[in-house]
């Protein structure tokens, strides 16, 4: 399909993210780090490194350059950024953009909101708001769905090479245009949905 990627840019699955699209090759293979004294240095497979000094910041970034979103196992920050990406989606904020959660934990992520906000007798969301998250086992069911959303999202917007091309300008002007620092050094993978075909990430 053609990809380009946005990670947090650090070690681990984030570097797996990475190294497929660089295997691939395609579109963008784009790191946004967050300035902390004790983090890692970004990961040697990002190609387009860029430092913010804050979490919220890097969202905001994620969530405008991105067309998908594939969340991998981790921790409190990843929940976090899973968290404001559900709701935005929920809000209607965002429109049409797969919002992916892969491995079992997600699974039971979803299952626990399902049995804790939807309960009778004090209900804290609807039924459909757990529509949103698609849960896959692996990798493959995430390429999988990715692709078979990204073939409806062309039947309705635009040929694969308008496409590709429009997705990549837009990407650039949107991380051009911001007061980010290059070449310094994690949600998740997020994915544009020009995806890639040897994603790495578990």
């Amino acid at each position: 399909m053609g990809c380009g990627i946005i990670t947090g840019g650090g070690p681990g699955l984030t570097q797996a993210a990475n190294e497929g699209a660089a295997l691939a090759g395609g579109g963008h293979n784009v790191g946004i780090r967050v300035h902390l004294p004790f983090e890692q240095e970004v990961n040697a497979f990002v190609a387009e490194a860029y430092e913010l000094q804050t979490f919220f910041s890097r969202l905001h970034h994620f969530v405008l350059a991105s067309d998908a979103f594939v969340v991998v196992p981790g921790g409190i920050g990843t929940v976090l950024e899973l968290a404001m990406i559900w709701q935005l989606l929920q809000v209607r904020k965002l429109n049409q953009t797969p919002l992916i959660l892969v491995g079992r934990m997600w699974a039971e992520f979803v299952e626990w909101g399902r049995r804790y906000l939807l309960r009778a007798d004090i209900p804290l969301a609807n039924s459909e708001d757990f529509d949103i998250p698609h849960c896959v086992d692996g990798a493959s069911d995430a390429i999988a769905l990715i692709r078979e959303c990204y073939q409806q999202w062309l039947t309705k917007v635009a040929t694969p090479s308008v496409l590709s091309e429009y997705s990549c300008l837009r990407a650039a002007a949107r991380l051009g245009h911001t007061k980010m620092a290059p070449n310094r050094g994690s949600i998740v993978c997020v994915l544009r949905i020009e995806l890639l075909s040897q994603l790495k990430v578990l």
